[in-house]
């Protein structure tokens, strides 16, 4: 399975730290993940360097 988590949060308008036991099940049965840092508005922040999405980068390094 291929896992793009920044598209699931756009869907749920969220940073999906309601979804860690959902997110924890699919976690074996991912062979590649699509390091895109996203948010709950898009699916990719303009520069993940950028201090103003620290803590989105922060959330997807976390996961």
């Amino acid at each position: 399975m291929n896992l793009d988590i920044s598209r699931w949060m756009v869907v749920h308008e969220s940073d999906l730290s309601d979804q860690l036991s959902r997110l924890e099940s699919v976690f074996p049965h991912v062979f590649h993940i699509h390091g895109q840092v996203g948010f709950e508005e898009g699916p990719q922040v303009i520069n993940p360097q950028d201090k103003l999405w620290a803590g989105h980068l922060k959330n997807h390094v976390n996961l």
